[in-house]
């Protein structure tokens, strides 16, 4: 296991979904990674933004909006840590395809509200961060 120094300060971007010809959502990570950044955070989460119709267009990132999000980032910033947490996805370590997706996505770090059955083992070089009882969570009591 690798030791890393403590205390880190992560920050999480709440990612919006981006409609096709329509980049402000990508923007908006972009600008907010910038300023994590360079405001000395350790790292970015990102997580899907919950729905905002109040404009009348934005809904939560859906899983593709993350993968290229977090590919966009690395691409400005290949060294700086970027993880991801698929709310909304549950089915992470039993949808065969998307555990694939995620091998090969190589992320730095992946944040759950549940199980992850296994894939830290196939993925040494990730850092996995589990929640436990968050008020959503199931049997939390």
């Amino acid at each position: 296991m690798r030791k890393n120094p403590s205390p880190r300060f992560f920050v999480v971007i709440h990612a919006q979904h981006s409609e096709k010809g329509h980049l402000a959502s990508l923007n908006h990570v972009r600008e907010e990674s910038r300023k994590i950044i360079h405001g000395g955070a350790s790292g970015i989460f990102l997580i899907p933004d919950y729905e905002n119709e109040s404009n009348g267009y934005s809904t939560r990132a859906n899983p593709d909006d993350l993968f290229l999000y977090y590919e966009t980032i690395k691409k400005d910033f290949p060294t700086f840590p970027v993880g991801v947490n698929f709310l909304g996805k549950p089915r992470v370590a039993t949808d065969q395809t998307f555990v694939e997706r995620i091998k090969y996505a190589r992320f730095d770090m992946i944040q759950s509200d549940s199980s992850f059955h296994g894939l830290p083992m196939e993925m040494p070089d990730t850092e996995f961060f589990v929640g436990l009882a968050f008020k959503y969570s199931k049997n939390q009591h």
